[in-house]
């Protein structure tokens, strides 16, 4: 797993956040598949990973993204199950994906077998945190 575990570096960062009641973290591990039935109902979906795109490892892609079916099925790469770009898809086709998502990708590094981060995707991490709670306190304050 290697870089390609920075989600759940980020989500272990955000459990000790005091974040508003309606926000869930969601770990979709190696299975994109299993974010499905949390998506019902949700407005904004905030979603970090590791994508390769050709770029400097750590480098961090934010993207808002408005129309999933421009998407690159692969959206980065991925060990799992099923890339993230293929589960929103199929997500869009069963109705349930929300209107507002944000990608939050670094450019990993090594995704070999193991929990640790390369140095380069471990110093992206306060910004890709930064990121994330950006994203919070704009969907927080357009509910008010």
């Amino acid at each position: 797993m290697g870089d390609e575990g920075i989600g759940i570096h980020i989500i272990n960062l955000l459990r000790e956040k005091n974040l508003p009641n309606h926000v869930e973290i969601v770990d979709g591990g190696t299975a994109a598949t299993k974010i499905f039935h949390f998506l019902e109902g949700v407005t904004k979906l905030v979603v970090v990973d590791a994508i390769r795109t050709g770029g400097k490892p750590g480098t961090i892609h934010r993207k808002q993204i408005k129309n999933v079916s421009t998407l690159r099925p692969s959206w980065g790469f991925s060990q799992h199950q099923l890339g993230v770009g293929e589960a929103m898809l199929m997500t869009k086709l069963e109705g349930k994906l929300p209107e507002n998502i944000v990608l939050v990708g670094v450019e990993p590094k090594d995704v070999s077998p193991g929990t640790r981060l390369s140095r380069e995707v471990a110093m992206a991490i306060p910004k890709v945190l930064e990121f994330v709670m950006e994203e919070v306190h704009k969907e927080c304050s357009s509910q008010n």
